[in-house]
């Protein structure tokens, strides 16, 4: 009954909604039936009639029929997934805590609630811009540790979700794929986020599910720009406007208009962009209501600004200054900034420009995309160059090229080492050496001075070693680029998680690392927190490396030991290396080739900094005394377990 009135009444279109009839409708279907419409009803943007709609449909949801517990948990999942649709957070996390202290949700049902619940911690983030990280810098402690502890939440609650929403619900696991790609997408991870958004649109089959569609195309489309791949954007952006069109949405039309007009402006070519852009303010004015045209007219002003012609790009600012002082939207105000910057610039108006992008830096930070940090970094950093204010330009541009680093956006950091090779020839030597060797070392070696002769000092360090296991049997069953890109990503899965708990990797060895941290309570902490995260890296990677693995499995052997080293230059005179060396490395080294994959073995030396409060977050067992390789007496080692087991 309900399917029926859908295909037959298209609310984008036939305005004003007539409510009582909605309601008479909604109250003689069957629970199930309401939930589908309604959720459809939620992601329906265009509605004149939102309030009285959300009155109705609470009306309605608020007392069920036959109040029995399966039937108050089902409606509570999907009346917090009307709340989440309405920016409601507070209110759909309740209704989402009432569903599961019920515990009468169907296996689908909880899956879809631990969706819901995972895209309500990504909204919130995104929503009270606490997401100041930027390529591991932060505006405040509290705001870093609230923004983290909710995008763990969504990762734990998406997590939960794929658990939950197998293959036999195709849509409800495209939908979850999608959102599990979003998260990716927003913590800079691209590869996995591609991974998981072509995954989630091998879900929805032919006409069905064009909302995800939609959106897996648009996310789809800004990750390959992000990258440099302009052409597999411009199909994805086109068949994301395809779907607007087809369904009547007249914001995705806009959207995908400009994303469009956006590239084509990148690539020079200039008419492309203009006639994209048209397209959208001629639909912006046809519908008022809709303020993404804005965009269409920052991107006609940069247009004129490149061609010299300042009075024609200011006005299309001007046209577009009403728009945005009625819209809250950061984006919005930070494009101006950057478009007010370029006209400055492109008049020569240098002192202007700099004030114009140092607020437009601002606002970037605000928000939670890397790519427009990076790009307004370099636009400063060349401006100040053009004003003989080369040491400010440095910063600009180093801190652009870290985060397009971080956040792996290969054409960002192409755009960074031109200017570098022009400009900063020896920073670039820095930048490329340090891929290869680590920028601690490489910051070494590049320092004047600063190696004087073989040798080192002592010094407390936390030593962390990791081997993967099975992999000699794998590469003699896959061809060696498969070896090669397999382990790529693993020795990139390391890196990342060892420099984000405060940690440097020493060096690669065959299928194995070796990290060093600092050798103090925080530095053990840290091995464990990158050891643990690595664990989960390897079912990640499992996962998206399925075919490529062959049906093997990733899993690591890792081992952690903490005391005194000597740090410093070893080898010959012609030829030597910066690492550390000791019978700490080699008890790391050889605890974690007796582990078995999966497992973190610690010595005793680590365990009095895993007391107290931190026993919580590091709980451990006690294996046993293990005879290791070189070693007179039998060791005593605990292994280290995750905190969700």
């Amino acid at each position: 009954m309900v399917r029926a009135f859908w295909k037959s009444f298209d609310l984008t279109k036939a305005l004003p909604v007539d409510i009582p009839e909605l309601q008479r409708l909604l109250k003689s279907c069957a629970p199930s039936d309401q939930a589908v419409f309604l959720r459809e009803c939620a992601e329906c943007t265009s509605w004149r009639q939102l309030p009285a709609l959300k009155g109705a449909v609470r009306a309605i949801w608020a007392r069920p029929t036959k109040p029995t517990a399966a039937l108050e948990a089902f409606r509570s999942v999907h009346l917090a997934h009307l709340f989440y649709y309405w920016a409601e957070f507070d209110r759909a996390l309740a209704e989402l805590d009432a569903a599961f202290a019920s515990k009468h949700l169907t296996r689908r049902d909880e899956g879809l609630a631990r969706w819901v619940e995972g895209k309500i911690h990504l909204s919130m983030v995104s929503a009270s811009s606490e997401v100041s990280q930027v390529g591991g810098t932060f505006s405040g402690k509290a705001r870093r540790r609230t923004a983290g502890r909710r995008m763990g939440a969504a990762y734990a609650a998406l997590r939960k979700a794929l658990q939950l929403l197998t293959d036999r619900y195709p849509a409800d696991r495209g939908r979850a794929c999608a959102t599990y790609g979003l998260f990716y997408r927003r913590i800079g991870e691209s590869e996995k986020a591609r991974f998981w958004l072509e995954k989630a649109l091998s879900y929805f089959k032919g006409n069905a599910e064009l909302h995800g569609k939609a959106m897996v195309y648009g996310n789809l489309g800004h990750l390959y720009r992000e990258t440099g791949r302009y052409a597999e954007a411009l199909y994805c952006f086109d068949q994301d406007r395809k779907i607007g069109v087809k369904v009547g949405d007249v914001f995705g039309h806009i959207i995908n208009d400009i994303r469009i007009g956006d590239i084509y402006r990148v690539l020079g070519k200039n008419e492309k962009a203009r006639e994209n852009y048209e397209i959208a303010i001629r639909l912006g004015e046809k519908h008022p209501e809709q303020s993404a045209p804005v965009m269409a007219m920052l991107g006609m002003a940069r247009i004129e600004a490149s061609r010299k012609r300042p009075a024609e790009a200011r006005r299309w600012v001007t046209r577009a200054l009403p728009i945005i002082r009625s819209q809250p939207h950061l984006r919005y105000r930070q494009m101006l900034k950057v478009t007010e910057a370029r006209i400055a610039r492109h008049s020569g108006n240098l002192g202007q420009a700099r004030r114009h992008l140092s607020a437009a830096i601002k606002l970037a930070v605000r928000g939670q995309d890397v790519f427009p940090v990076v790009r307004t970094q370099y636009e400063a950093a060349r401006v100040h160059i053009l004003s003989n204010r080369k040491s400010s330009g440095r910063k600009h541009l180093l801190q652009a090229l870290r985060i397009s680093e971080h956040a792996s956006h290969h054409e960002l950091m192409l755009w960074c080492e031109q200017l570098l090779a022009v400009h900063f020839p020896y920073d670039l030597a820095a930048a490329r050496l340090g891929r290869y060797l680590g920028h601690h070392k490489a910051e070494r070696i590049l320092l004047p001075g600063s190696i004087r002769r073989i040798g080192g000092r002592r010094v407390l360090r936390t030593i962390l070693a990791g081997d993967l296991r099975g992999f000699t049997s794998l590469s003699e069953r896959i061809p060696p680029d498969r070896v090669t890109d397999i382990l790529n990503r693993y020795f990139d899965a390391a890196t990342s998680m060892v420099e984000k708990y405060g940690g440097n990797i020493d060096k690669f060895m065959g299928d194995g690392f070796l990290a060093v941290f600092p050798g103090n309570r925080a530095g053990v902490h840290g091995a464990c927190r990158s050891a643990l995260a690595l664990l989960q890296e390897a079912e990640d990677l499992t996962t998206i490396l399925a075919r490529q693995l062959n049906s093997a499995r990733l899993e690591i052997g890792m081992g952690i030991d903490t005391g005194h080293v000597v740090e410093g230059e070893v080898g010959s005179v012609r030829r030597f290396d910066f690492t550390v060396i000791g019978d700490v490395v080699n008890t790391a080294s050889r605890l974690q080739a007796v582990a078995n994959g999966g497992e973190i073995y610690l010595t005793p030396a680590v365990m009095p900094f895993l007391k107290g409060g931190a026993a919580r977050e590091f709980p451990t067992r006690f294996v046993g005394k293990i005879p290791l390789k070189g070693k007179v007496k039998p060791v005593p080692t605990h292994c280290l377990d995750s905190a969700e087991d």
